[in-house]
């Protein structure tokens, strides 16, 4: 059976990082890496660690990390107050006020600049190489993780 996430390249007690993965819906890729999107809201996101970094896995057809991008700020806003931020983040604000329906708070996190895989990592290579599955929230990653996705992508920061 399968974990939600990279069995060697997943946070664990012993080897640790500010970094995780998140999962994006293809759409985003080309606002992503254009640096179109300075502003990144989430539902949840890890409240054990403040992440100062984010590796981007596209979902289908793209499947595979394809940037990894710094995060300078990482914090949980009143709902109507991300609502304000929409534009900074490529999204309409109704859109936005849809997905957060409910919510009380959304987690905002403002981007650095976008370093883009010279070698996108795909699914099937981290599936076979590290027991991957790609999660719906996010996957917290270890230093080790980060350094083979840095060995493996060779990421190169673009001007934004």
């Amino acid at each position: 059976m399968r974990i939600s996430g990279p069995s060697t390249l997943k946070r664990s007690p012993t080897d640790t990082s500010d970094a995780m993965m998140l999962t994006f819906n293809a759409k985003w890729q080309g606002p992503l890496l254009a640096g179109e999107v300075e502003v990144v809201f989430r539902k949840q996101g890890p409240r054990g660690f403040v992440p100062t970094l984010m590796y981007t896995y596209m979902a289908a057809p793209i499947s595979a990390i394809v940037a990894r991008i710094p995060i300078s700020s990482y914090a949980y806003v009143a709902t109507e107050k991300a609502i304000e931020l929409a534009d900074r983040g490529s999204i309409d604000s109704d859109e936005l006020r849809d997905y957060a329906k409910g919510l009380g708070s959304l987690l905002v996190m403002e981007l650095g600049r976008v370093a883009v895989a010279k070698y996108p990592i795909t699914y099937s290579y981290m599936s076979e190489h590290f027991n991957f599955w790609p999660s719906s929230t996010y996957i917290p990653l270890s230093a080790t993780g980060i350094q083979l996705l840095d060995e493996l992508g060779q990421f190169e920061n673009i001007n934004k």
